[in-house]
């Protein structure tokens, strides 16, 4: 029998480099060999101004990476989500989203008229994907925000969509914490945590969850 994991009081997300993050990388790189290449003998010091283009335009997107993708720390302690801009209770959580993009795939935090609250990377973002301890941390979430709202586990909006509930979906993802915890791909096709790649999960009363589930993005 896996044994539960031991989580910090906090727990940070949207973490490390994914491999969206390292193919631009891997882009800028040799351009900038080229460019190295071809202003070397053009005048004195060209191959280093080269090398500055090159090595300015990697640290742009760092940076413009750093500002600009949403940061997430789950606060386990308090209860609460943590972003750049806002601090959001496990409380006013409606409705998970998780949904797949060209950016990649997010667990999308939704409030009861709508709003996104905060966003946590899960696969082929800009970010590392997450680690067991962020599943676990995921997972947790979604327990406590039930609870705090008194929301079934086991309820389903009557709502267009794929929806999964809360308890189908702590199984899945304490599924996919001992997945990552054995060592195998986050990612990967056959991780438990691809069954919740466009669906939602709904932990608010029936009415409202149908308006969250329902309200423009």
């Amino acid at each position: 029998m896996t044994q539960p994991l031991t989580l910090p009081s906090q727990v940070r997300c949207n973490r490390g480099f994914g491999w969206p993050f390292w193919m631009v990388i891997g882009i800028i790189a040799p351009i900038t060999v080229i460019i190295v290449i071809g202003t070397w003998e053009s005048e004195p010091g060209g191959g280093l101004v080269g090398l500055g283009i090159g090595a300015a335009v990697a640290l742009l997107f760092c940076v413009v990476r750093a500002v600009f993708l949403p940061r997430l720390t789950i606060d386990l302690a308090q209860g609460v989500l943590r972003t750049r801009t806002r601090t959001a209770p496990f409380s006013a959580i409606a409705v998970i989203e998780f949904v797949s993009e060209k950016a990649g795939v997010w667990a999308t935090f939704i409030d009861d008229d709508g709003r996104k609250l905060a966003r946590m990377s899960v696969a082929n973002t800009m970010f590392a994907p997450p680690t067991s301890e962020q599943w676990a941390a995921l997972g947790q979430v979604i327990h406590l925000a039930a609870i705090a709202r008194g929301a079934s586990l086991a309820q389903q909006p009557p709502a267009p969509g794929i929806w999964v509930s809360p308890a189908r979906a702590i199984d899945i993802l304490q599924a996919q914490t001992a997945w990552c915890s054995a060592g195998h791909r986050s990612s990967g096709r056959q991780a438990p945590a691809a069954e919740l790649t466009h669906a939602s999960v709904a932990l608010a009363g029936q009415e409202k969850r149908t308006h969250a589930a329902r309200s423009p993005r």
